[in-house]
């Protein structure tokens, strides 16, 4: 064992040991939105046919994915060090 990693474990020990006294943290989330919004996929679902819905819903899923890897692509080139 390095001493380095002798130090940290000491440090990680103490640290775990003080967050350890501090009580749980309890999240209960408004669940009324998802009502409301439940209520308006449906009232979607009962206007539009089946298929148009889940096409509208694979291409702003397909938009979505091709946004995020352009934004990954844009990101790595940045990083790249380039001259």
């Amino acid at each position: 064992m390095m001493i380095s990693e002798f130090f940290l474990n000491i440090v990680f020990n103490i640290v775990s040991s003080l967050l350890d006294m501090l009580p749980d943290v309890t999240i209960s989330p408004d669940t009324s939105v998802f009502g409301y919004f439940i209520g308006i996929l449906k009232v979607a679902c009962y206007l539009l046919p089946m298929d148009t819905v889940g096409t509208i819903c694979g291409l702003i899923v397909t938009f979505t994915i091709v946004r995020a890897v352009i934004a990954l692509i844009k990101t790595i080139w940045d990083l790249l060090p380039l001259v």
